[in-house]
């Protein structure tokens, strides 16, 4: 009879493989600058702002900087909060913990974090977007909240709420 042996240290959330250099990376910068810029340009196009084609070229990449930053911000505090939670040493603390990397959805209090982190992390979007939009002198404020309000709730990271167990079962 065959036995089966896991080697569950090497188990980890599917949103940590993006901050691993792998192969993935030739698809995931492409695609996450593509998502960005077209929510930028769609933005900027339905505000029916001027010369929206060049002003996408221009801050896209920052755009895209930017966004993964703030992903970079909610992975962190996810990892410490789940740090946090299995130093508690508590069975609740460990099976939260569990959930936050493993499956979102198995309890509230999970689900309620990585929420929280998926809106931290929006918020980062919004708040650095703003920031570089400022300097553009052809935008208004009311256009630099919308584009930026856009790409904070498109693309926020809402990967950290796909349930990793999916894939190890």
């Amino acid at each position: 009879m065959k036995k089966e042996y896991r080697l569950y240290n090497i188990l980890f959330p599917l949103w940590m493989l993006i901050w691993l250099p792998t192969w993935l990376w030739l698809f995931l910068i492409p695609a996450n600058y593509l998502i960005d810029y077209a929510v930028f340009r769609r933005t900027m196009a339905h505000l029916k702002i001027k010369d929206y084609v060049k002003k996408a070229r221009k801050h896209a990449w920052k755009i895209c900087l930017i966004g993964f930053l703030s992903d970079l911000v909610g992975a962190v505090v996810l990892l410490e909060t789940d740090q946090y939670l299995y130093g508690k040493g508590t069975e609740a603390s460990h099976t939260i913990a569990s959930n936050i990397a493993y499956n979102p959805f198995g309890d509230i209090y999970s689900f309620l974090i990585v929420m929280l982190v998926v809106a931290l992390s929006g918020t980062c979007i919004y708040f650095f977007n703003s920031l570089l939009l400022k300097r553009d002198r052809d935008l208004d404020e009311k256009q630099i909240h919308r584009i930026a309000l856009n790409l904070a709730l498109i693309t926020a990271p809402y990967l950290f709420l796909f349930p990793s167990y999916l894939l190890y079962h």
